[in-house]
């Protein structure tokens, strides 16, 4: 039992930071396709 309350937390710690990485990239992502000059729109 306590082992699987460590797994647990880790993966909840784990797929909280997945969220923040991913809403970085995506934000990266329409940065990054803002900045190109001469893209068709």
């Amino acid at each position: 039992m306590y082992v699987s309350a460590i797994i647990a937390r880790t993966l909840d710690r784990m797929n909280q930071r997945m969220e923040v990485t991913g809403q970085l990239h995506i934000a990266f992502v329409i940065f990054k396709k803002d900045d190109i000059p001469g893209e068709s729109r």
